[in-house]
């Protein structure tokens, strides 16, 4: 199986068998979130029935002595009745 440009292909003897529209969520959060415009990603996410008011843009919280600089983040909860938070940083 092939995964690109939003469809996905199956081979069979070294040729297409088949093809279909399917955006692979590991793909677009490993991968795509790093190059795709943020609309795109936006977009793909809601698509996928993701529930993005369950998100907000913050700052990586960064020890104070730490020599790393604040960076933006995406954090969110990871189910109801959460008290934790989970983040991502993307540079």
């Amino acid at each position: 199986m092939l995964f690109t440009d939003g469809k996905t292909f199956s081979f069979q003897a070294g040729k297409v068998a088949s093809s279909r529209p399917y955006v692979h969520p590991l793909m677009l959060l490993g991968f795509d979130i790093y190059k795709l415009p943020a609309a795109e990603v936006t977009a793909q996410l809601a698509g996928l029935k993701f529930d993005l008011a369950k998100f907000h843009s913050d700052v990586w919280q960064v020890d104070e002595r730490s020599s790393w600089e604040p960076t933006p983040a995406i954090c969110g909860r990871p189910s109801s009745g959460s008290t934790g938070t989970l983040c991502t940083s993307f540079d």
